[in-house]
């Protein structure tokens, strides 16, 4: 140690030309924005020696200006206090939001009653926000994620605190809420306009429906007691008018269904039902405008016992039933035939609804089910593009999934996959 101490201008001179090196490094680093990579090798001036304390020694400090050097530059603001609260180190990020947070530096005057006003329920990991001057940022206020950790420093219990401004961040954050929380708004007035909407028509339509079915008793009356073209032309016009208001009130029925299920006001109750029996129900339902386009219809109900029952809401499968068959009926052409099929595939019920008719083009499969989306090919046959994104609702009210596979001239295949093992309210404690 003695012969250390007889060489201290060497020693002095190599550690201020070594700091002062890593001085212009570090500036020319942070001048570029670049991050600053430093290696310690523990190695003797003469390499074909081993290293001696004197070099050890000169490494060990020179590791420690390092430190400094690179806790001085980093960005975030850093600061190292005693148990006292006395600054041991702070570098200059952390100078500038001190400053900024009205601190009047000085070594003996602990920060900590500073600290304490600004984070009186100070956490780790916690968000803080701070009231500070222009200089330091533009709006006035900086939000800053604190971390808090113990350690020694140069054997002295100590704090370390890491400031990370989140500003931007945070920001873009609340920007984000506050649009989310005005499309939230948009969305429930929406929902309101087509619920008030929905019921206000549906009045008016039932009070014309009502007058063109009198007209309709009325001509058929008249035209037994005299012959007039006149009369059928008029019975021809009020059929008409019939069929469009039916139409018309199909499709705020529609509208009010599709409210109801984005608004989760859609109910749903699953009971044991028999689902073989259900389909039967609505085959023979819609049997009658089948024989009247034309169109055979096969059922096969391929369950091991046809009156097994099923957890499901009635109501919703005998909707999703009617949809699909209804649109195998508008979409097939006279003499093409429409088969549907009841199975179990494992632990799944599959309902299948196939027909012959025009098929679905390849670039529309994916958008079926979105709201007011029509395929394609189907501009002369009338429709809302809401039936199958209902369809779709309901299917996954159940836990399911709707499958669709078509091919184009040939015809297309829908299939609801309900699981078997479906919680129903019967069985609910």
């Amino acid at each position: 140690m003695s012969q250390l101490l007889k060489q201290p201008l060497p020693l002095r001179v190599w550690l201020e030309t070594e700091r002062d090196q890593l001085n212009q490094r570090v500036a020319d680093a942070q001048q570029k924005g670049q991050e600053l990579a430093v290696r310690l090798e523990i190695t003797s001036s003469d390499r074909s020696k081993p290293a001696g304390p004197h070099d050890l020694l000169k490494h060990f400090i020179a590791a420690e200006i390092r430190m400094r050097q690179l806790l001085l530059s980093h960005p975030a603001p850093l600061m190292i206090t005693d148990d006292e609260g006395r600054m041991l180190l702070t570098n200059v990020a952390a100078k500038k939001l001190l400053a900024a947070m009205g601190y009047n530096f000085n070594k003996t005057q602990p920060v900590y009653p500073l600290l304490e006003e600004a984070f009186p329920d100070f956490k780790p990991d916690q968000e803080v926000y701070l009231q500070v001057d222009e200089d330091y940022s533009p709006t006035g206020e900086v939000v800053l994620l604190a971390k808090e950790t113990s350690i020694k420093w140069q054997e002295t219990p100590a704090r370390i605190l890491l400031f990370h401004d989140i500003s931007v961040e945070s920001q873009a954050r609340h920007k984000l809420e506050n649009a989310i929380s005005s499309l939230e708004e948009i969305n429930r007035m929406k929902s309101e306009f087509m619920s008030m909407a929905t019921h206000e028509f549906r009045t008016p339509l039932a009070s014309i429906y009502s007058s063109l079915q009198l007209m309709d008793q009325y001509c058929q009356k008249l035209a037994q007691e005299t012959e007039s073209k006149w009369l059928d032309k008029l019975l021809r016009h009020v059929k008409r008018s019939e069929e469009a208001i039916q139409h018309l009130d199909g499709l705020v029925q529609e509208m009010l269904v599709l409210e109801k299920s984005q608004a989760g006001r859609t109910r749903f109750d699953p009971y044991p039902v028999s689902v073989g029996k259900l389909v039967e129900e609505v085959v023979d339902s819609l049997t009658p405008l089948a024989e009247k386009l034309e169109l055979p219809i096969s059922y096969s109900c391929q369950l091991e016992d046809p009156s097994k029952t099923y957890p499901v809401d009635a109501q919703l499968i005998q909707h999703i039933l009617t949809n699909l068959l209804s649109n195998a009926l508008k979409f097939s052409t006279p003499g093409q035939e429409i088969s549907i099929q009841v199975k179990e595939v494992d632990t799944w019920l599959c309902l299948q609804i196939e027909d012959q008719g025009r098929g679905i083009p390849a670039e529309d499969l994916d958008s079926l089910g979105e709201p007011f989306f029509r395929a394609g090919n189907v501009d002369n046959v009338q429709g809302t593009g809401l039936g199958l994104s209902i369809v779709k609702r309901f299917v996954d009210l159940h836990q399911g999934r709707l499958e669709i596979t078509s091919q184009l001239g040939q015809g297309s295949c829908f299939r609801v996959w309900l699981p078997i093992n479906l919680q129903s309210k019967e069985n609910e404690i």
